[in-house]
């Protein structure tokens, strides 16, 4: 964990932050003896969250986000930021890339990140594996489109034949 500080972009003076995430608020006016914090986060669907103020109005914004705009050019403009590792608390720059909505769901989908159970009423604890007709049938989307992979008696088994399956 680094503590170095950066102005952070479009607040600067006001708040600074680390490239691991970390956001610092700078005391209001320069000429009083307190010293300024580390903001406190919340967390929405997983994600680190921050309330910044300027201007007398309140913006919430993700850290990810924020550390994705700060270091890592967007030359591609795309919208959303991507975790690589696939932790959603993990917001050090080195874990980030700039995403489209389709780049997103493939990474969710090869690494096991993300749930499909549109088919099931019983899913199983693991990706792409739900009860359905007496079996656990295993089914896996890469590059938008969905593989049919098979059904299995035993959920482990399902699970390893989830994890093996790829495209040529």
């Amino acid at each position: 964990m680094t503590n170095q500080l950066f102005p952070l972009l479009g607040y600067e003076g006001t708040y600074s932050i680390t490239k691991d995430g970390r956001i610092w608020s700078h005391p209001k006016g320069c000429n009083c003896n307190r010293s300024g914090k580390w903001l406190k986060y919340g967390i929405r669907r997983g994600y680190y969250y921050v309330t910044l103020y300027s201007n007398g109005s309140k913006k919430l914004k993700s850290i990810h986000r924020l550390v994705a705009e700060n270091w890592i050019p967007n030359l591609d403009s795309k919208p959303q930021v991507n975790h690589l590792d696939g932790i959603k608390s993990n917001n050090d720059v080195t874990n980030l890339e700039w995403a489209t909505p389709q780049e997103n769901r493939n990474h969710a989908e090869l690494n096991g990140l993300s749930r499909h159970y549109k088919t099931s009423k019983f899913p199983s604890k693991y990706t792409g594996v739900c009860w359905d007709m007496g079996r656990w049938k295993v089914s896996k989307r890469i590059n938008g489109i969905r593989y049919n992979i098979g059904r299995f008696i035993d959920e482990e088994v399902a699970h390893q034949a989830y994890l093996s399956f790829h495209t040529s």
